[in-house]
């Protein structure tokens, strides 16, 4: 569940309860990912849910420019904050269930279903997804819109 992942990060100490994790790793991953990505962004090429919470982080411009790639797929959930999993589940899974439902998968591709279903729900509300993988059997297709249906709202 959520509250054991997140739980089983930190470590008891005399004086209380502390990542688990070094501070000085921590600082320099976070400070090699600061800054714009748009060049990675652009190079997106399968389909991707953008997902902002309506009163999250995420600045609205830099959601309007991700809406605008060809690949995404774009929702905002009034209300809900950076984690839109935990304050909205309802309506993320919701979200996620029309995404995947909207996804056309190629011809030459194969998809492959695991073996256990993968958790995907919150302590109070658990909910389990078979997790699928989409493996081409031949090279890539050409860069574009292939694989997704942008016909769907």
């Amino acid at each position: 569940m959520v509250g054991a992942a997140w739980a089983s990060g930190l470590r008891q100490r005399d004086d209380g309860w502390y990542p688990a994790f070094d501070r000085d790793v921590m600082v320099a991953t976070i400070a090699a990912a600061v800054g714009p990505r748009w060049d990675e962004f652009a190079r997106i090429g399968c389909p991707t849910l953008v997902v902002r919470g309506g009163a999250g982080s995420l600045d609205p411009d830099e959601y309007a420019r991700m809406s605008r790639h060809p690949m995404v797929s774009a929702v905002e959930i009034p209300g809900a904050g950076h984690d839109v999993h935990l304050d909205s589940p309802d309506r993320w899974r919701r979200e996620l269930g029309k995404f995947l439902a909207g996804i056309v998968v190629p011809a030459d591709w194969q998809l492959k279903t695991a073996d256990r279903p993968v958790d995907a729900g919150t302590a109070d509300r658990p909910v389990s997804v078979p997790a699928v993988a989409v493996r081409r059997r031949s090279p890539s297709p050409p860069p574009g819109r292939a694989g997704h249906d942008r016909s769907r709202p």
